[in-house]
């Protein structure tokens, strides 16, 4: 049987699959305004440096980050702004939800 999977799909899925750590969501939240050195990154998310390396290592694999080196610096930043765009609409509908739910649950009492 032939797969029928477009390979968008694939892609999408293996991009996505990119952001089911809540860290790598936080280094992208930190990269929603612009280029970024690893220790600035660590900093503002409260991880280790190397930690944020790792992460950001996964996040370029996978095309969701692209790096610019500097002397001994290397500096992040986010390879389209959709990605972050995506990222904050999903958050929304979460955060809509909760308090869809969190209503539902109030007037239960």
């Amino acid at each position: 049987m032939e797969d029928k999977i477009p390979e968008i799909c694939r892609r999408h899925s293996d991009f996505c699959s990119i952001f089911t750590n809540p860290r790598r969501l936080m280094i992208l939240k930190a990269l929603g305004d612009g280029e970024r050195s690893v220790g600035d990154i660590a900093k503002e998310v409260g991880i280790p440096d190397y930690t944020v390396s790792q992460h950001l290592r996964i996040m370029k694999d996978r095309g969701a980050v692209r790096a610019r080196k500097e002397g001994r610096m290397v500096y992040y930043r986010v390879a389209s702004q959709k990605f972050i765009e995506g990222a904050s609409l999903i958050r929304e509908g979460l955060l809509d939800v909760i308090e869809e739910t969190s209503q539902l649950i109030g007037k239960g009492d």
